[in-house]
């Protein structure tokens, strides 16, 4: 009993260094929602002339921003920032300080990384949200039951990009650097996970590539749920989620394994 006191302990303090660290680059915070408010205003006036030159069938145009003003506010949520950090630790090498410490690496990025999103969904979101309902009077129909259900699958949404990010970031153990894998990182996300639009909107033969790819249950198998838009079954989009996870945290620790094998640290 006492252990599980102490690590909970532990993780709390650890969500509150991440919470704080957010809170002491406020300035940081601020620019991060213009952006994203920016991006928004973009994307709402192009599917405005999207929707002046014709309807789309599956979506009328209110459900498109609210798609997109959802997967806004959802990309605060994930930790999307682990692998650059991993990578900064090894172009450094704090990493060796990092890996002897009695918490596991993975454990200190997870709870900090709880502390972050806890704030940029609280901050950032919470402004987001604001403008979309100011913006769109959107009638959504939840019930209690449902939202409970769209949390957990966000929660597993999560895991599944924090053992993501850790893959991209173990990268660096062999590359020192892990720019170009970043880059890679975000057309990928941004493609094949409904990040930009719905994959429903693609083309048949591309959609085909994106449904056996896992990472459409980043942004579209959640909002698609909360939305209504498909008929989901809650129990198989878990069963999915968790058997994804699970190969992913199996690739990870096998990358993981053999890259401190073959460690290589610049400045240390």
């Amino acid at each position: 009993m006492e252990t599980i006191s102490t690590k909970a302990r532990l993780g709390f303090k650890l969500i509150k260094i991440g919470f704080e660290s957010q809170y002491i680059y406020r300035l940081g915070t601020f620019f991060s929602f213009l952006s994203g408010l920016l991006y928004l205003i973009m994307q709402y006036f192009l599917w405005q002339a999207i929707y002046h030159s014709g309807d789309i069938k599956q979506y009328s145009f209110n459900d498109i921003i609210f798609y997109i003003f959802l997967a806004q506010i959802i990309s605060y949520v994930f930790p999307t920032d682990v692998s650059s950090k991993i990578a900064f630790h090894v172009r450094t090498g704090d990493i060796i300080h990092l890996l002897l410490k009695p918490v596991k690496i993975e454990t200190q990025l997870f709870y900090e990384s709880l502390g972050k999103s806890a704030y940029r969904l609280l901050i950032n979101g919470g402004f987001i949200f604001i403008v979309l309902l100011v913006l769109l009077p959107y009638k959504l129909e939840l019930t209690v039951l449902r939202f409970f259900q769209f949390a957990l699958i966000l929660l597993l949404s999560y895991v599944f990009v924090f053992f993501f990010e850790l893959l991209m970031g173990i990268i660096a153990f062999y590359t020192t650097s892990t720019w170009g894998i970043q880059s890679f990182k975000y057309v990928i996300v941004g493609i094949f996970s409904g990040r930009l639009m719905p994959i429903s909107l693609y083309p048949p033969v591309f959609r085909k590539i994106v449904d056996w790819l896992p990472f459409r249950i980043i942004y579209f198998t959640p909002i698609e749920f909360i939305m209504n838009k498909a008929n989901y079954d809650f129990c198989n989009v878990v069963k999915y989620q968790t058997v994804s996870i699970a190969l992913l945290l199996l690739l990870y620790v096998l990358v993981y394994r053999n890259a401190l094998k073959k460690i290589k640290v610049q400045g240390g």
